[in-house]
């Protein structure tokens, strides 16, 4: 499938997904959204996926909503139109995103800004080059936030930091996100590409199904009590345990090789 606002490439069970407005930074416009929540929905369909990696084109991940755009909303009277449907499409692809079976990996290529920092931190795990940066920066154009930035970023920073950045705006380093544990890890600049697909490589060679009950029980955790929680636990380990990727992990572990596993 060919897209308008995305570069999308698979080989091998891994899928990049990079957002292509090089000459906007890769502002969020309507066709984007669309375009990702296609392009994930199609992910979830492919059963011989692994990881995907989701990345911008050129100088930046995303420079957040396109603000040329608003502002031509509002002096072709369609704002009403425009900030009813463009949220509610953009949280459409969000809960896709972390309903997706297979892990996310955003590999913040430059500045994360508004909801392009929400977009980065609903992946599952983040990679940033030295020269990237986050900010939330909705109020600097008196707009609250959106994308999921009040429910991921207090699950990753703590209210009170998430609170500050949406105050006022300011820069988080890569290392510094990486030091609050939003980051899992920073290349240089040069090799970012190839440490960033090295880091998928990763993703894609763990038990798949495995890897997504994980996903599904620590993100839903904070929505159930201790004793919910474990019952849900006790259920993953009924879903995974009769896989071959288990008995592979478990002869593996036993004969002292590495495993082999399918995603089966």
């Amino acid at each position: 499938m060919s897209y308008e606002t995305l570069l999308v490439e698979e080989s091998q069970g891994l899928l990049k997904i990079r957002l292509n407005r090089p000459e906007s930074y890769n502002a969020i416009n309507t066709k984007m959204i669309e375009e990702l929540h296609e392009a994930f929905l199609g992910a979830e369909r492919n059963r011989s996926l692994r990881a995907v990696l989701l990345t911008g084109q050129g100088k930046a991940f995303c420079s957040g909503g396109d603000v040329k755009n608003f502002f031509t909303a509002f002096q072709t009277q369609v704002a009403e139109s425009l900030f009813h449907h463009m949220p509610t499409r953009l949280h459409d692809m969000m809960l896709t995103m972390k309903q997706l079976d297979k892990p996310i990996l955003g590999a913040i290529n430059g500045p994360a800004v508004g909801a392009g920092f929400s977009i980065a931190a609903a992946c599952d795990l983040l990679v940033a080059t030295e020269s990237a940066y986050f900010s939330l920066a909705y109020l600097k154009i008196g707009l609250s936030p959106d994308g999921g930035s009040t429910y991921f970023l207090p699950r990753s920073l703590g209210t009170h930091k998430t609170y500050e950045l949406l105050c006022f705006g300011d820069r988080l380093s890569a290392q510094d996100a990486k030091g609050l544990g939003l980051v899992a890890q920073v290349f240089p600049d040069a090799s970012f590409q190839e440490e960033s697909m090295k880091v998928l490589k990763r993703l894609g060679d763990l038990p798949t199904r495995a890897a997504a009950v994980g996903k599904k029980l620590i993100f839903e955790s904070f929505n159930h009590s201790i004793e919910t929680q474990l019952n849900r636990e006790t259920q993953g380990v009924k879903q995974t345990a009769f896989g071959k990727d288990f008995f592979e992990g478990v002869s593996s572990f036993v004969q002292k090789k590495s495993p082999e596993f399918t995603g089966e």
